[in-house]
C-alpha cells in the first residue's frame, strides 16, 4: 500500500491545515517556544496591535497530546466536510469558527492566553451535523452533536481549556454552514448529487454565499481585533 493510496481525495484544505499545525509545531520546539509566546491569543497584546494572534493562535498547541487530539480530529471529520461541501466553502467555514472562537475569547476571556486548531475543529464537527441533518445521512449528526456537547462541556471540568474558544468555534462553524450551504439550499430545492456533494454552482445564490461568507470571516476577524 502506498502513502498516496491513503490520502483522502478532494480533502486538499483540511491536509493543508494540519500540515500549517505540524510545522508550527516544530517550529514552536525549535524556538523553544518563542513563536508560542509571539503567537498565542491574548487580548491585551491584540488591543495593543498584535491583530496577528487572532490567527496564528489557531496553529500552535501546547503539546503532543493537545495537536495529536485536534489534528486527529480534524482528519477524520474535515475530510468529510470538505468533500461534501468543496474546498472553498470548507475553508470558509474553518475561518469563520476559528474567528468567532478568538471573538468569544477576547469579549469573555479577555485574560486567558488560548491557542490551539480547537476551535476551527469544534466549528467542522458542528458543520458536519448540520449537513448530515440536512442531507438525510442517518443518525450520524447526534454523534457529531454528542461530540461538540462534551468539547463545549470539558472546559467547564478540566482547568486550561478554554471554554469560550470552544464553544465559539462551534457557534462560529453554524453561522458559516448556514450561510454558505444552508441557506442556498433553501433556495433552491436540490443542491445535491454524487453521494452529497453540493452542486449549485451554476445558480447565482452559490456564487453570492460565497461572497457573504467570505465577508463574514472578515467581519468576524475585525470584530475579534477591536472588541480586544
Amino acid at each position: 500500500m502506498s502513502l498516496l493510496s491513503i490520502i483522502p481525495k478532494g480533502a486538499t484544505t483540511t491536509l493543508g491545515i494540519m500540515v500549517v499545525c505540524g510545522v508550527m509545531y516544530f517550529v514552536q520546539g525549535a524556538t523553544q517556544q518563542q513563536i508560542t509566546q509571539w503567537g498565542v491569543l491574548y487580548a491585551p497584546s491584540v488591543a495593543h496591535g498584535e491583530w496577528w494572534r487572532v490567527i496564528s493562535s489557531a496553529f500552535l498547541h501546547s503539546g503532543g497530546m493537545h495537536i495529536l487530539f485536534n489534528l486527529g480530529l480534524l482528519f477524520a471529520l474535515g475530510q468529510q466536510l470538505e468533500q461534501a461541501i468543496g474546498s472553498i466553502r470548507f475553508g470558509l467555514v474553518y475561518a469563520g469558527s476559528i474567528a468567532v472562537a478568538a471573538l468569544a475569547v477576547v469579549v469573555f476571556a479577555p485574560e486567558q492566553p488560548v491557542l490551539g486548531a480547537s476551535g476551527g475543529v469544534m466549528g467542522v464537527a458542528a458543520a458536519l451535523a448540520v449537513v448530515f441533518l440536512l442531507f438525510s445521512r442517518g443518525k450520524q449528526y447526534q454523534s457529531l452533536l454528542i461530540l461538540v456537547a462534551m468539547n463545549v462541556a470539558i472546559p467547564l471540568i478540566i482547568p486550561g481549556i478554554s471554554f469560550w474558544g470552544h464553544l465559539g468555534g462551534a457557534v462560529g462553524g453554524l453561522l458559516m454552514i448556514g450561510v454558505l450551504v444552508v441557506l442556498p439550499h433553501q433556495v433552491r430545492s436540490k443542491q445535491i448529487k454524487d453521494g452529497g456533494v453540493y452542486t449549485a454552482e451554476r445558480h447565482p445564490m452559490a456564487t453570492q454565499s460565497l461572497g457573504l461568507g467570505l465577508i463574514l470571516v472578515l467581519v468576524f476577524f475585525a470584530s475579534s481585533v477591536m472588541f480586544a
